[in-house]
């Protein structure tokens, strides 16, 4: 966890959620995702001050920013190697020493939080901000989102600042922004699914794979259905399936993606096999309480 010795006054995070004054560290719950290495950072628009291209909004130093000096909304773009869930994140604004005449009229007040899974052509809308509060040197504030997609980018999309509109030095108007951070929330506090958690199981065998393959993450389709001895959907205890594991032979968890989930007839699922080979053989766990799967089912 990375440490802060700044005092965090006054969070506020989406939907009316108020993180209450934090001291010097991330709030508890936070999985802190982002890594300062250049080749991930990138921008689309605008330009930006000598030194203080996007690259400087993950590096982790409070004595450099992040600006602008165009007059049209400036982005940030982060890039994970896969797709990856976000669902929180942090902005810090600059230190006194780059505030214009000691005011915060060029920190960043307006933007949108943006995701995209396509490499940056199409963006979803995760999260926007209109702040009301001018920011206090060095001041960081997180905000939360609801989220389960894994994108591959995400941006901060900034529109406005607090009032330094008019252009300075020559034709440029500066908006700034110290450092960004990127987090996954921890969404419960419930305990992690494992096998003997669960009441019931299913093994599957691989029998039609012919003699002489061998594919490395491939994915098998899984169909279940009430014609299956033994099997019923009453039996999960969890709506939202949480309580859903699929374990290969030698113990190792599968990433599972559900295609068609239909408790009065047929469902679809396709599990991610590490090495298929003729008669290989897997396992479905399910049925427990008070525990959750954490599957990707973008690894599929």
């Amino acid at each position: 966890m990375k440490i802060y010795f700044h005092f965090l006054l006054s969070l506020t995070a989406a939907f009316g959620v108020l993180l209450s004054a934090v001291a010097e560290t991330v709030p508890e719950g936070l999985t802190d995702l982002t890594e300062p290495v250049q080749a991930n950072v990138s921008t689309s628009v605008s330009t930006f001050f000598e030194g203080s291209g996007p690259f400087y909004a993950f590096d982790n130093n409070e004595n450099d920013r992040v600006m602008s000096t165009g007059t049209d909304p400036f982005d940030v773009i982060y890039t994970f190697g896969q797709g990856t869930v976000v669902n929180a994140y942090s902005v810090q604004m600059v230190a006194a020493n780059y505030r214009k005449d000691g005011a915060s009229i060029r920190d960043a007040k307006t933007w949108t939080f943006e995701g995209s899974e396509d490499g940056g052509t199409t963006w979803d809308v995760l999260d926007e901000r209109d702040e009301t509060t001018a920011w206090g040197s060095l001041e960081r504030r997180f905000y939360q989102f609801t989220n389960k997609k894994a994108y591959t980018k995400y941006r901060i999309r900034v529109t406005n600042n607090f009032g330094d509109h008019t252009p300075d030095y020559g034709d440029f108007v500066y908006t700034h922004i110290g450092e960004i951070e990127l987090y996954k929330v921890k969404t419960d506090d419930r305990q992690r699914l494992t096998t003997d958690m669960c009441e019931k199981k299913l093994t599957f065998t691989c029998a039609g794979v012919p003699e002489g393959v061998d594919l490395v993450d491939f994915p098998v389709l899984v169909r279940l259905s009430s014609a299956i001895t033994g099997f019923s959907y009453d039996q999960f205890k969890q709506d939202d399936l949480a309580d859903l594991l699929f374990v290969d032979a030698e113990g190792n968890e599968l990433a599972y993606e559900i295609d068609t989930w239909n408790p009065a007839g047929v469902s679809s699922i396709w599990v991610k096999i590490a090495k298929l080979v003729p008669n290989a053989t897997f396992t479905m766990f399910y049925s427990a309480e008070d525990a959750k799967v954490e599957n990707d089912p973008t690894a599929v």
